[in-house]
């Protein structure tokens, strides 16, 4: 059976498999599908549509995610903020306009887990003071945003900001009661310190520590 008539399937699985299969065919044709399964009804499909389409760096690709950050469901608004950024960027757009965007969504969104994509992609165009604003949503009630700022902050971490990172996992770890939560602040203390503490150790081991 060809992709094409998948794409039509009543499984929503198989249309998610069809979504993943896309991705690694970036054309036309797969931009088309792509294109066509953005307007299913079921929203899972959506969403896995929403961020399959920031493989394709096009100008019809970043205006249909631009529309679709306005959508009625937060996740595929969360989804099509941060595709938006990705496309925006590998498109070379001026990013200042894109910040400016950006936080125009900003002022208009309600739902913290839009919110998050917001802080997350104004970080990634440039103003890496926003990384303080994702560290205040932590204050949320709601687990999942908890759980979502942790994985926000993985996707983050680089050798700018891992000290800081590591500082704000130490302060809120012994306070936090969820477990999902609190494993997934274990396993990113690890990473640190796997790939940013492990390395500066073994450049001093190597080197030597300047001293001034």
């Amino acid at each position: 059976m060809k992709i094409e008539e998948l794409s039509k399937d009543r499984s929503i699985l198989i249309k998610l498999e069809v979504i993943r299969t896309l991705i690694n065919f970036n054309g036309d044709f797969s931009k088309r599908i792509l294109f066509e399964l953005s307007e299913d009804k079921n929203n899972m499909v959506r969403v896995e549509v929403i961020d399959a389409l920031k493989f394709f760096p096009e100008h019809d690709v970043f205006d249909l995610l631009k529309a679709t950050t306005r959508d009625s469901y937060y996740l595929i608004r969360s989804y099509a903020i941060y595709s938006m950024t990705i496309v925006g960027i590998n498109l070379k757009y001026e990013k200042n306009k894109l910040i400016k965007e950006i936080k125009n969504l900003l002022q208009l969104e309600k739902n913290m887990f839009c919110k998050l994509s917001c802080y997350e992609a104004i970080y990634i165009l440039g103003l890496k003071e926003n990384l303080i604003y994702i560290f205040k949503l932590f204050n949320s009630k709601n687990y999942r945003i908890r759980c979502a700022i942790i994985n926000c902050l993985f996707e983050l971490l680089s050798n700018d900001n891992w000290s800081e990172i590591e500082k704000f996992v130490d302060d809120n770890i012994e306070k936090e009661i969820a477990f999902a939560v609190k494993s997934n602040m274990r396993n990113l203390k690890e990473r640190i310190d796997f790939d940013f503490k492990n390395q500066l150790k073994d450049n001093e081991s190597r080197f030597g520590t300047i001293r001034f």
